[in-house]
């Protein structure tokens, strides 16, 4: 299969160390679905630390989506302070699952996804510990909870062998099998 891959590094004023964050993204990568053909990833503490987001993020800035005052107002997650590391996948069939590491106030999130979905609902929140939440498609969602080994992104080589071959540790990075990025 062919890959492609797309990595931007946001230039902050201390980048965070290489091996400890690489480690990290490996990691948590590995928790999502085999099936994943598209896979993203922001490490939110850099791009946070970056002079674009101190520019055009920031509260008050006109570029900033106000859905995460609302994130913030609902829940209490900043997503500024308690978000280390997102991960979007996405399947060749639609299906999705973000991934966040960070520190969570897991009852508050839970009661807002409670009384905001629907029972037969198209998307699903599960934890994975205390500090990363899953909010995708339901069977995506139980993939991560369950670390099935057999059906985790570890078993899909083609995305692990692009995601291991991105060398740095860029604040942005997105992977994806042959037309996947198309």
């Amino acid at each position: 299969l062919l890959g492609m891959t797309i990595a931007l590094e946001a230039q902050t004023a201390q980048p965070a160390p290489a091996e400890r964050t690489r480690g990290a993204q490996l990691h948590e990568a590995r928790r999502l679905p085999r099936a994943t053909a598209l896979l993203t990833s922001l490490d939110v503490r850099r791009f946070v630390a970056s002079r674009f987001y101190k520019k055009f993020g920031q509260a008050g800035a006109t570029l900033r989506p106000t859905a995460l005052d609302e994130l913030q107002r609902l829940t209490g997650l900043d997503a500024e302070r308690d978000l280390d590391r997102l991960f979007v996948a996405r399947g060749r069939q639609g299906e999705l699952a973000i991934l966040a590491a960070g520190r969570f106030q897991r009852a508050n999130l839970e009661a807002v996804w409670l009384s905001r979905t629907q029972p037969a609902a198209r998307t699903a929140l599960g934890f994975v510990g205390d500090s990363t939440l899953v909010v995708g498609s339901p069977a995506w969602v139980d993939i991560v909870t369950a670390k099935t080994p057999g059906e985790l992104l570890a078993a899909n080589a083609a995305v692990m062998v692009l995601v291991e071959e991105l060398g740095s540790d860029p604040t942005f990075w997105m992977v994806g099998e042959g037309d996947a990025l198309a």
